[in-house]
C-alpha cells in the first residue's frame, strides 16, 4: 500500500504574507539555476503577488516576492526576494499572475492583470532571457475596458510550430460606455500572443455550423516581433472553441492540456456553467464540445488523466461530420463549486458528455466551507492523479483513488487526510520539484501567506526500500 499521500508531507517553509492576496496571484516558472545547470533537471521558482494598501505608511512597497530553493551542506537553503515589475502604478492592485518559460527561443513571461483606482484595467506582459531581468523589461501594456479576473495560458500551432497565448477572462465593464464597445458575439476572454501578420493569414473558410476556421497558409508565416491582444478574428482561427462560449457569462476559472496534438480546454463560469471542448490543433477544428451548469459558481475546473501510463487499449476513434481524431478515453475532468459537492466527470468522450452516469462526488468536500482551488496530479508517486482541494475553511482536502477489487480503473475518490492550515486557502501548486533532488514539493498560498510542503525524507526513502524489495521478488535476478 502507497504511503506517500499528503499525510507524509512536511511544512518545510512559511513565508508570512506582506500583504493580503487572492485566488489568482500563485504562478510558478523554471529556475535559472535549472537553466544554467548541465543536467536536465527541472526546478522550478514560486511567484507570489499581494496588494499593495497605498494609504497604509507601514506597507510593503513592492507588490510580488519570488522564492527560490537551493541545497547547501545537504540543508534545503530559501531565497526570497521582494520585486516590483516596472510600469505597474503605485496604486494599482495585483489581480493576477501567470508565467510560462518558452523552450523554444529559452525566454521567460510573465503577465500581470491588475486594476489601477478602481476604475482602469491593465495587462502587462514581461519578457527575459534571465528571472534577474525579467521585471525591468515590459513587452507589452494593454489597457482593458474591464476588469481583469483569471489568467493562464495555452499553446497554439502556427504552421506546425507551437506557440503560446496568454487567456484572460475579464468581468463587468467599469462603465455603460465600455458595455456598449463590446461586441455581442465575443466571449469575454482576451488572447495575448505574438501578433499574426494578418497579411500573411488569409481566411478562406468558415463553417457555419461549427464555427470553426480555415487559414489559407499561402506565403510564409512570419510572425511580428510585437506582443499583444490578439484580434477577435484571428483569435478565433487558432482557438476555435472561442465560438463556442456563451458571450453574456463571466468566466472564472479556465484549464488547458494537449494529448497528442489535441487539445483540451475547459472553461467555468460565474453563473454555474461550465464546458469541455476537443481540438485538433493541425487542422484547427472542434472535434467535440460538452456543458453543462452547476447552480453555482465555479471556483475551478481540471482536466486530467487518472492513470498517467499510455495505454494503447484506452483509444478510441471519435468522428465529428468528415473529422476523424484519436482520443483517449481517459480524460475526466474536476469541477469544483461554491456551494455544491466537488465532482469529477469520468471519461466524458466515452461517455458523450457530462452526466450523472459519470459523476463521482469527492465526499466531504462541502463540510468546510467552499473551495477555493484545486490542484491535480501523482503527489504519492504511484502513476495515478490524486486530487488536493483548498477550502475557505481553512483545509487541505487529501482524495485517492481507491479500486473496485482487482479492476484499478474501476472504483471512487476516497478522502485520505485532510490538514488545517492557520487561513482561508487561496492557490495550491501542482507537484513541483524544487530543488531538482526527486523529492515533490507543494506550494499552497493562503491568507497567512505562502506555505512550502515536501516529502518527509524517511517516508520517502521507506517507500523506496519497500519497492526495491517488491521488484526483486518478481524479478529474482535484479
Amino acid at each position: 500500500m502507497n504511503s506517500l499521500g499528503l499525510q507524509t508531507y512536511v511544512e518545510l517553509f512559511h513565508f508570512p504574507s506582506l500583504a493580503q492576496s487572492n485566488v489568482f496571484n500563485l504562478t510558478f516558472l523554471k529556475s535559472d539555476a535549472a537553466k544554467r545547470s548541465k543536467t536536465n533537471r527541472k526546478t522550478y521558482d514560486i511567484l507570489v503577488a499581494f496588494f499593495r494598501p497605498v494609504s497604509d505608511p507601514l506597507a510593503s512597497k513592492y507588490s510580488f516576492s519570488i522564492h527560490h530553493f537551493d541545497v547547501e551542506d545537504k540543508i534545503i537553503q530559501p531565497l526570497t526576494k521582494t520585486i516590483d515589475f516596472a510600469y505597474l502604478p503605485g496604486d494599482s492592485d495585483i489581480v493576477c499572475i501567470n508565467a510560462l518559460h518558452d523552450e523554444i527561443t529559452d525566454e521567460y513571461f510573465v503577465a500581470i492583470g491588475f486594476v489601477k483606482e478602481g476604475e482602469k484595467g491593465y495587462l502587462n506582459i514581461y519578457r527575459s532571457k534571465s528571472e534577474e531581468k525579467l521585471p525591468e523589461n515590459c513587452l507589452s501594456y494593454s489597457k482593458l475596458p474591464c476588469a481583469p479576473l483569471h489568467l493562464t495560458h495555452a499553446h497554439c500551432l502556427v504552421k506546425d510550430e507551437d506557440q503560446w497565448a496568454f487567456f484572460l477572462s475579464y468581468g463587468e465593464p467599469f462603465s455603460e460606455t465600455s458595455s456598449q464597445q463590446k461586441p455581442s458575439n465575443q466571449p469575454q476572454v482576451k488572447i495575448f500572443s505574438k501578433l499574426i501578420d494578418t497579411n500573411v493569414f488569409e481566411q478562406v473558410e468558415i463553417d457555419q455550423d461549427t464555427k470553426s476556421s480555415e487559414l489559407n497558409q499561402s506565403q510564409n508565416c512570419h510572425s511580428s516581433a510585437a506582443y499583444g491582444e490578439l484580434p477577435f478574428n484571428i483569435a478565433v482561427v487558432l482557438f476555435p472553441e472561442l465560438t463556442k462560449l456563451p458571450t453574456t457569462l463571466i468566466f472564472l476559472h479556465m484549464d488547458f492540456k494537449i494529448i497528442n496534438n489535441i487539445r483540451f480546454s475547459a472553461f467555468g463560469s460565474q453563473d454555474g456553467w461550465f464546458g469541455l471542448f476537443s481540438v485538433d490543433m493541425k487542422s484547427r477544428r472542434i472535434i467535440r464540445h460538452f456543458h453543462l451548469s452547476h447552480e453555482s459558481p465555479i471556483t475551478s475546473i481540471k482536466i486530467f488523466q487518472q492513470f498517467n501510463g499510455f495505454d494503447s487499449s484506452s483509444e478510441e476513434v471519435i468522428k465529428d461530420n468528415e473529422n476523424v481524431s484519436i482520443l483517449k478515453k481517459d480524460v475526466n475532468c474536476l469541477v469544483c463549486s461554491a456551494f455544491e459537492p466537488t465532482v469529477v466527470y469520468c471519461n466524458i468522450f466515452k461517455n458523450n458528455g457530462f452526466s450523472v452516469k459519470n459523476q463521482l462526488i469527492l465526499p466531504f468536500s462541502t463540510d468546510f466551507d467552499h473551495v477555493n482551488c484545486a490542484s491535480v496530479d501523482d503527489f504519492n508517486l504511484d502513476g495515478k492523479n490524486e486530487i488536493i482541494l483548498g477550502t475557505f475553511g481553512q483545509r487541505l482536502l487529501y482524495y485517492e483513488w481507491e479500486s473496485y477489487n482487482t479492476d484499478s480503473k474501476n472504483g471512487q475518490f476516497i478522502l485520505k487526510f485532510q490538514r488545517s492550515l492557520p487561513g482561508p486557502v487561496f492557490c495550491i501548486s501542482p507537484a513541483l520539484d524544487l530543488i531538482g533532488e526527486g523529492p515533490l514539493s507543494l506550494a499552497v498560498l493562503t491568507s497567512r501567506g505562502l506555505h512550502i510542503f515536501q516529502h518527509d525524507t524517511y517516508c520517502l526513502m521507506k517507500e523506496i526500500h519497500h519497492r526495491l524489495d517488491n521488484y526483486s521478488f518478481l524479478i529474482p535476478n535484479l
